[in-house]
């Protein structure tokens, strides 16, 4: 299973938890990467139970809902956004 490094965990998580400290009530949050969905939304989610993690997903940990979309062409630098909307 991949298991980043724990100071990459703990910069991600800082960065969530800063994020969302800033954003304004159903404010939302939009990240641009190359990161397939199974990689990134760990991040997003604080590492909770991901591995079921899908459209929708809702951050116990930042308290956000989180959708993403795929755009590009598959396999050949396909993109993701990813889109946080704080729930409060």
């Amino acid at each position: 299973a991949w298991d980043p490094n724990p100071v990459t965990k703990a910069d991600a998580a800082s960065m969530c938890a800063a994020v969302r400290r800033v954003l304004v009530p159903f404010g939302e949050f939009v990240q641009i990467s190359f990161a397939q969905p199974h990689f990134r939304m760990k991040y997003l989610n604080g590492f909770e139970d991901c591995e079921n993690s899908s459209e929708g997903t809702v951050s116990q940990c930042y308290h956000w809902n989180i959708t993403q979309t795929a755009f590009g062409e598959a396999g050949c630098l396909e993109s993701f956004i990813y889109i946080c909307k704080k729930l409060d």
